[in-house]
């Protein structure tokens, strides 16, 4: 008999696997093969500007993009820092009442037999 030797696994890239994370999640379909190094780079610079992979899975887009490029125009630039501003801001705790336990203040209302003519003199 002999001894096989178990399958050696291939190391997982983490950069290859965000990438596909994020052309999945952004992107209409996945670029054509002679794109996917520009895609690889456009990738990296965005890893570079926000690190955080909680981030990119809480960011939103109304629309699919046809590449992760947009995020390096002006208007993609302006939209990450608009979503990392949001991510930091930090709202004060909400204060809640019970209205059933608050009693209704009541003041005496001074009743006026006045009529309409004696109010506007």
């Amino acid at each position: 008999m002999e001894n096989k030797q178990p399958k050696k696994e291939r190391p997982v890239n983490l950069f290859y696997e965000k990438t596909k994370y994020l052309i999945d999640k952004f992107c209409k379909t996945a670029p054509p093969r002679e794109q996917w190094s520009r895609e690889l780079q456009a990738t990296k610079k965005l890893l570079q500007m926000y690190p955080d992979i909680l981030f990119w899975e809480h960011l939103k887009l109304d629309f699919k993009l046809n590449s992760l490029l947009w995020f390096l125009t002006e208007d993609g630039r302006e939209f990450l820092k608009k979503e990392s501003r949001k991510k930091e801001v930090v709202l004060p705790k909400q204060v809640s009442y019970n209205l059933d336990e608050i009693k209704p203040v009541t003041k005496p209302v001074a009743k006026n037999n006045n009529s309409l003519l004696d109010f506007l003199k």
